[in-house]
């Protein structure tokens, strides 16, 4: 039951208005990106996904994700990075 309620907070920090952490996709476990863009890759079992919205991406083309313009991520790859205005 611990685990279930520490489960539960934990998705209700990620989910949080401002919060900078993201669940993986694949293995769920819950990443908060320090450095770079938006494209993550995670520690645990190498998965590639989106920061911003949690999306996995194709492994053969992940930056397809930000330059589809029906993506709710397109051109959105350095948003939130050090040095930018966004």
């Amino acid at each position: 039951a611990d685990a279930y309620v520490s489960d539960k907070m934990l998705d209700e920090a990620v989910n949080a208005e401002g919060s900078n952490l993201q669940r993986c996709p694949r293995c769920r476990i819950v990443v908060q990106r320090s450095e770079g863009c938006n494209k993550m890759k995670c520690t645990v079992c190498s998965t590639p996904f989106c920061y911003i919205c949690g999306e996995m991406f194709y492994i053969d083309d992940p930056y397809e994700h930000f330059r589809n313009p029906l993506s709710e991520c397109y051109a959105r790859l350095f948003e939130g990075m050090p040095g930018t205005d966004s």
